[in-house]
């Protein structure tokens, strides 16, 4: 029988929808949609070493930015970790932009 991956705690959130996760990192992303007035947006996952067709997206609502703005730029460098989210899908979760030089 092939050995499960051993999920970590996603202790980046305290979220109450905090689940286990196999992958807990913090992941690098750009904000490609955000709708201010519906707090819901969307982030692309930055091309990593694996040559992938399609980029992943992984959606938030703007409770999930972690300076508690509520709002943040299209276009925006953003880290982030993943949870479960409430529809059962991933997503992004404790959103902290990166500064850029």
């Amino acid at each position: 029988m092939p050995s499960a991956m051993k999920p970590e705690l996603n202790d980046s959130s305290n979220s109450p929808n905090a689940v286990f996760h196999p992958m807990p990192r913090r992941r690098a992303g750009e904000v490609v949609e955000f709708d201010e007035g519906r707090g819901l947006g969307a982030i692309r996952v930055e091309a990593g070493s694996d040559d992938e067709a399609e980029p992943e997206h992984y959606l938030f609502h703007s409770t999930r930015i972690a300076d508690g703005t509520r709002s943040i730029s299209v276009g925006a460098r953003v880290e982030f970790s993943i949870i479960a989210g409430p529809e059962g899908r991933w997503e992004a979760n404790a959103i902290t932009a990166i500064e850029q030089a």
